[in-house]
């Protein structure tokens, strides 16, 4: 049995009504259960043969919540529990880290809050990456199952949870895979078994180890031995982070560290999840702005005459670059104050530019500007991925452009 892998452009027929009757809502409804394989087989059987399209959400004994999300009785992501965050960044280094920093601009900005997705912001990332060809359709499957297997595996770990459904209309939604229910909970109860026999049942791969006892550790080891597990074991760095980073089964580095755990040496900590960093406030405008240099990119001759006679009646500099290939190496060069991009280029995208400059420290914070014809809904959410702070319609007058560089000025 395995996963149905599907083509992100193919559409699948929406369920549109709750599959269960009246008679059938109280089987499904808030309840409290051991949540062991059996009985997760059953309540997913349930699921699966009623075509269930939805939320299915639990919540343990300690009040986490976890979300499954299922696709006509079969689950096709998840969502919520301990460290939601750290969980999705760890699963994109592990199979696309040059992803992170598109992810960090995109689930930091207002179009995440503002806008209700289907399934939810990671999904949708997942799906447009595809969709781009910037994320194999094999990646995506990857990471979808690594995420729903540690959910599932806390679930079980949590062992009583209450759950009830919540049905909603997916219309249009394409699912990238369909998880065999079946599968993913034989291979969580086999990790579980794992987890027990090695005497960790009362630990969670959540916790962080940081070290104690230095002293007595490097004692114990070696100075050098000490003094890379004091760097790897901060109180920052789960045991299921630190797994992935070392390329380590996350039962066999938790034993390894239990010795040292039972001498007192290392302790085991609750740490919280990753924060959403806010972007940073432009620093106040004093009452006559300096000069600043503004560069635009585009290789029409056209275009960059009639923006830059725009830009200069403003007092700024303007920096015209006509060769997309050669922009990163310029905007380094000239460090301009704000960076306007079409997003059409004959050998590249104002789009990879954008996330080029992003990933360095110098442009972090610079204010990126995209133009575009026609601007429509994709091209905003492209803008937004990449890291740009507005996209503009290339139409735009020359008082609104006047406007929005006085806005970043």
């Amino acid at each position: 049995m395995v996963d149905v892998v599907l083509n992100p452009n193919q559409k699948i027929s929406t369920i549109l009504t709750d599959p269960f009757n009246r008679s059938e809502v109280s089987e499904l409804s808030s309840q409290v259960i051991d949540f062991n394989a059996s009985k997760q087989a059953s309540l997913f059987q349930k699921i699966k043969q009623r075509e269930y399209s939805g939320k299915l959400i639990l919540t343990d004994k300690k009040g986490i919540q976890s979300i499954l999300y299922f696709y006509v009785g079969r689950i096709v992501y998840g969502n919520g529990g301990t460290h939601p965050l750290k969980r999705w960044q760890r699963h994109l280094a592990q199979h696309c880290p040059y992803l992170v920093g598109e992810s960090d601009n995109f689930r930091n900005s207002s179009f995440v809050t503002n806008t209700p997705f289907p399934i939810n912001w990671e999904y949708f990332l997942l799906t447009e990456w595809t969709k781009q060809q910037v994320l194999s359709l094999e990646q995506a499957v990857a990471i979808i199952r690594s995420v729903t297997t540690e959910i599932l595996f806390d679930l079980t770990q949590a062992g009583q949870v209450s759950f009830y459904r919540q049905p909603e209309r997916l219309d249009g939604f394409t699912p990238l895979t369909l998880v065999n229910n079946e599968q993913l909970i034989a291979e969580v109860w086999k990790q579980w078994q794992d987890w027990q026999n090695a005497k960790l049942a009362d630990r969670s791969p959540n916790s962080s180890p940081i070290v104690k006892n230095l002293e007595e550790l490097t004692n114990r080891t070696s100075p050098l031995t000490g003094q890379l597990l004091t760097q790897r074991l901060n109180g920052e760095s789960t045991l299921r982070d630190l797994a992935v980073s070392l390329k380590q089964d996350v039962t066999v580095l938790t034993r390894s560290l239990m010795l040292y755990v039972q001498l007192g040496l290392i302790d085991l900590i609750s740490v919280p999840d990753l924060e959403s960093a806010q972007p940073k406030p432009l620093p106040a405008k004093s009452s006559k702005s300096p000069s600043l240099t503004i560069a635009y990119c585009d290789e029409q001759e056209q275009m960059c005459r009639k923006m830059a006679g725009i830009i200069e009646q403003t007092g700024h500099n303007c920096v015209v670059v006509q060769d997309g290939l050669q922009a990163i190496s310029m905007f380094v060069e000239q460090r301009p104050h704000i960076i306007f991009l079409n997003t059409q280029l004959q050998h590249t995208d104002g789009y990879t530019i954008c996330r080029a400059l992003r990933q360095l420290a110098i442009f972090q914070n610079t204010p990126i500007l995209m133009f575009a014809e026609n601007v429509g809904l994709t091209d905003r959410i492209r803008a937004k991925m990449s890291g740009a702070w507005e996209i503009i319609d290339k139409s735009a007058s020359k008082e609104i452009i006047h406007q929005i560089i006085a806005k970043y000025s």
